[in-house]
């Protein structure tokens, strides 16, 4: 997946940040930073395009969604961010969820999973 990793202090946490649609993994950058600039940062860039824009997942409509393409991209979105933490080496549990429009979608998605470690996030819009 198309990522930035920006590395924070040994042992800090890390936010995951999560565009919303039309959004790419330099969005949220700058909102990372301001939030601890002392954390690690791994931007993700949603892997689905509508119209041209970058999403975590398909919708079938305006308002509704692909609740099988969801599944399959979170699940997909979730290795993804374990295999980042072995890369990078950074605490999976420790990681904050940091989601705008679509990328809290996604970030709720894989709150809700029982494999997935995530315990806290900052949701918008």
């Amino acid at each position: 997946m198309e990522h930035i990793f920006r590395e924070g202090e040994k042992g800090a946490p890390t936010l995951i940040l999560l565009h919303g649609t039309g959004g790419d993994e330099f969005d949220l950058l700058p909102l990372g930073e301001a939030l601890n600039e002392n954390y690690h940062l791994l931007s993700i860039r949603g892997q689905v395009s509508e119209n041209g824009m970058n999403r975590y997942f398909k919708r079938l409509g305006e308002g509704v969604y692909d609740e099988e393409d969801l599944e399959f991209r979170g699940q997909e979105l979730l290795a993804f961010i374990k295999e980042a933490g072995e890369r990078y080496e950074f605490d999976i549990e420790k990681a904050v969820l940091v989601g705008f429009s679509n990328g809290s979608n996604i970030a709720i998605n894989l709150m809700l999973r029982s494999e997935a470690p995530f315990k806290k996030a900052l949701l918008y819009a």
